[in-house]
């Protein structure tokens, strides 16, 4: 990462520019290895990379912590240009809290490197309906259980 520290990441599939990159962004509470059985399944169709938010997995440098508001996003776009491939297109895939994260990701300065974004049951506000803007938008697909 940008600053140094590292992310544990389990890559999956050969990769390259004839497959998308997908990128498999966890929950809180979460760790990128519950996502291991569907990202083996998805890496036929795919060069898939799980990772570990910062603060999270087996052995975080800070468990829980991020040291500034947007650190995760940075985090994502860092992680992104080191993976994909020149002309390669980018998917990311959050669950639950990643939902929020993804949404968030893909509005701000760094939007402009995915090409497609998929939510897992997004949480986006305790109380709030799925925004019908983010339905209609054709990036991005909705998954709600």
């Amino acid at each position: 990462m940008r600053d140094g520290n590292t992310i544990a990441v389990h890559r999956y599939g050969a990769g390259g520019v004839d497959q998308p990159l997908l990128i498999m962004v966890h929950g809180s509470v979460w760790h990128g290895m519950k996502f291991h059985g569907l990202a083996k399944e998805l890496a036929t169709q795919a060069d898939v990379v799980v990772l570990d938010l910062r603060g999270h997995g087996v052995t975080p440098h800070r468990r829980g912590d991020i040291d500034y508001i947007n650190q995760f996003e940075d985090d994502l776009a860092d992680l992104i240009k080191a993976t994909a491939q020149p002309n390669q297109k980018v998917v990311v895939f959050g669950h639950s809290s990643a939902g929020g994260l993804v949404v968030h990701f893909s509005g701000d300065e760094h939007g402009e490197i995915i090409d497609h974004a998929v939510l897992l049951t997004p949480f986006l506000k305790h109380n709030a309906p799925t925004p019908a803007k983010i339905q209609e938008d054709r990036h991005m697909y909705i998954c709600d259980a």
